[in-house]
């Protein structure tokens, strides 16, 4: 019955149900519910469709039930939309807090010099909170995206456009072997492990007061007073790698506190020398003077 025939009253419930298993019975399969769309000849095909009736304005007025969701007969699902891949979603897609969306396999296929598609076997995956990601060491709370090489050269780009069909190339981590990764930014083709084309900065501060040296520095101007400059507490061994540049525009020494370090000629110095800049470097045990 399509509509009700009593006044006031919605329209009817239309259940499907398999049959049960025997009750009593040990690990027994319920039966299976089957829908099917029709058989079709040749190169013809037959989907099956949802249609629901979405919700109007208040009054008496039919809200005729329309396609929601479609599952064609290439096995294609689409929801909103006539589905050109396994599953296509016209509109937003929630995943609720603590479940996980993990894609494997190919995220896009690539285009050789002739411009046809091929499968050269990489895949993506993004994985959060996995566990025991490398080595046994807990990797909780990472949102971990992985790249699976296959036959390519593997890595990752990140593009920006505003039409979806031209893109532009913001950075580029390339991974020409599994012991060369190579960060590129608006480059594709970084022949260092990083290479920027274009300008970057870094922390620039002035002062004449004391200062203590963090993480947060990178170059310090003494423009007068007479300030301390006083290197890591931790020592070098708490921040190898790490540089600093120090500038001093006084005309006389100013003293490096904490820590002293080696100069150009393998002298440990404690100060840093009128109207001089020099730069410093942890190698791990040591602060040296570079330049």
């Amino acid at each position: 019955m399509e509509r009700h025939s009593v006044a006031a009253s919605g329209g009817n419930r239309l259940l499907l149900l398999a049959g049960g298993a025997f009750s009593g019975g040990t690990n027994l399969n319920g039966g299976e519910l089957r829908l099917s769309s029709g058989t079709a000849t040749g190169t013809g095909l037959s989907n099956i469709t949802f249609h629901t009736a979405t919700a109007g304005t208040t009054g008496t007025g039919d809200n005729a039930p329309t396609e929601k969701m479609i599952i064609r007969g290439n096995g294609n699902v689409g929801i909103g939309i006539t589905p050109s891949f396994k599953l296509d979603v016209d509109g937003d897609i929630n995943i609720s807090l603590d479940n996980n969306l993990i894609v494997r396999g190919m995220s896009m296929l690539a285009k050789n010099n002739t411009g046809a598609l091929m499968n050269i076997g990489q895949g993506s995956y993004m994985v959060w909170n996995q566990t025991n990601l490398s080595g046994g060491v807990p990797a909780l709370g990472y949102t971990n995206f992985v790249n699976h090489l296959g036959t390519g050269e593997g890595g990752f780009t990140w593009n920006n456009t505003d039409n979806m069909t031209t893109f532009t190339d913001m950075m580029t981590l390339t991974m020409y072997n599994v012991t060369n990764p190579s960060l590129g930014i608006f480059t594709q083709t970084p022949n260092s492990n990083l290479e920027v084309n274009g300008s970057f900065a870094a922390n620039v501060i002035t002062t004449a007061v004391n200062i203590a040296l963090d993480h947060t520095h990178h170059t310090v101007i003494i423009t007068s007073g007479t300030p301390t400059i006083s290197l890591p507490a931790g020592g070098p061994g708490s921040c190898p790698k790490r540089i600093y540049h120090i500038t001093n525009t006084t005309g006389t020494p100013r003293t490096v506190g904490t820590n002293t370090y080696v100069d150009l000629f393998g002298t440990a110095v404690s100060t840093i020398p009128a109207n001089t800049g020099i730069s410093l470097v942890s190698d791990g045990t040591t602060w040296r003077r570079f330049k």
